[in-house]
């Protein structure tokens, strides 16, 4: 799983899970559902200060509305 790779690369980095990052949220526009959005965002490793999203339709506004139910800011 990509997540699981991602948390291995952040590690050999020396990026904390602690630490703060502004986090594109994009995807496909199809065949995508909002529950696996959500959990790529919980699982990503590090919390999202911001969403950046590129606003189409699936993942990106997925991304966005992820982001407002939890107070994160969008740009």
């Amino acid at each position: 799983m990509q997540i699981r790779e991602d948390e291995k690369h952040l590690e050999h980095l020396g990026v904390a899970k602690s630490v703060k990052l502004r986090t594109i949220v994009a995807g496909s526009r199809d065949g995508v559902v909002i529950e696996d959005v959500r959990k790529a965002m919980s699982q990503c490793g590090w919390e999202i200060s911001e969403v950046v999203s590129g606003t189409a339709r699936g993942a990106d506004s997925f991304g966005e509305e992820i982001a407002r139910e939890l107070e994160v800011p969008v740009k």
